[in-house]
């Protein structure tokens, strides 16, 4: 096998020209980030009081958010546009997926796919949930809500 620097310096040209083929980006496609600071974010209170959520993120292709729901809350049977998945970080309650009724607690994550008809009973304390849309649209709920000012 040949060594030395122009051997090094092909490898690198074709590697770079290459880009995306060998699973890397070439500096002209890749694109910066965006990153929301926690002074920044904008949380959204439900009309009737009950329920906040923290908006994390929002782009193009998802939706990340924290969800508060106060204690005997309950959230009315619907459908989202896309698929939702939730992870329980504190509290609990009866979730029904599909017809289907299901306990969850502190630690428990959900997947609902989208169409699936969901409801929520809450507990006897605060439920937070981080919640992700595969998809911003059914974050459009949150719309009507109004923003809360701390």
């Amino acid at each position: 096998m040949r060594t030395g620097r122009p051997f090094a310096l092909l490898v690198w040209a074709c590697l770079f020209m290459a880009g995306p083929a060998f699973g890397t980006e070439s500096i002209a496609t890749v694109k910066p980030g965006i990153v929301t600071t926690a002074g920044k974010r904008i949380v959204k209170v439900a009309p009737s009081g009950k329920a906040s959520i923290e908006i994390l993120h929002q782009g193009d292709g998802a939706f990340l958010g924290i969800l508060t729901l106060e204690a005997g809350a309950k959230v009315p049977v619907h459908r989202d546009h896309s698929e939702e998945h939730v992870y329980v970080m504190e509290g609990g309650g009866v979730i029904v997926l599909g017809g289907k009724r299901v306990q969850i607690k502190k630690g428990d994550s959900v997947l609902m796919p989208s169409g699936l008809s969901v409801s929520f009973e809450n507990g006897s304390s605060t439920l937070v949930v981080m919640q992700i849309f595969a998809g911003p649209k059914s974050a459009e709920k949150y719309d009507s809500w109004v923003e809360r000012e701390d």
